[in-house]
């Protein structure tokens, strides 16, 4: 079975999120290394990751978990372990911009501190990430037949994110560049 075209998006979007993740990860080099890094790009990243997930990626990953369960019950509890990061991660994404306005009024904050609030932040991305590839998306495929993908992908049509091919990314536009540069 090719991929279908709802999973596609999503897989697209995961790689546009490990590229963020790729450019947190360079500036974290740079702050240890320096003691300084682009306040105002890794800002950009996480309002990005504040505003864009729940609202186009998530949802389009939440249809699917619905269908699956419909399907298969006993999907619901691996399904249930994603939807409780899903709910997490905002609150992660929201305790990390307030660590960068400490740091941007001027208030100092122990580097190292800073340095573990940055790497958890990626790691704990890129394991959401690699936990729905490595166990949901095997499983969805499994799971749902090909009149399942129609209807999901008829839902999921108009839930584009701007970064992964969407819409015009607007004040994003630097973080769409740095994502097409580096794919």
């Amino acid at each position: 079975m090719t991929t279908p075209p709802t999973l596609q998006r999503i897989v697209a979007e995961h790689k546009a999120i490990a590229a963020m993740m790729n450019v947190m990860e360079a500036e974290i080099i740079e702050l240890e290394a320096k003691g300084a890094f682009d306040i105002d790009l890794v800002r950009l990243i996480l309002s990005y990751m504040a505003e864009y997930p729940d609202r186009f990626h998530h949802p389009k990953e939440e249809l699917l978990f619905a269908a699956a369960t419909a399907k298969r019950p006993s999907f619901a509890t691996l399904a249930a372990a994603i939807h409780d990061e899903h709910e997490n991660l905002p609150g992660a994404t929201e305790d990390l911009l307030k660590t960068l306005d400490v740091i941007e009024i001027g208030q100092s904050m122990p580097l190292d501190e800073v340095l573990g609030a940055l790497k958890s932040y990626v790691v704990n991305q890129r394991a959401h990430m690699a936990a729905e590839k490595d166990q949901l998306f095997p499983a969805l495929l499994e799971i749902l037949g090909a009149d399942d993908w129609t209807v999901a992908e008829a839902q999921a049509a108009a839930i584009e994110d701007p970064l992964a091919g969407g819409s015009d990314p607007g004040p994003y536009r630097r973080l769409q560049d740095l994502i097409l540069a580096a794919v």
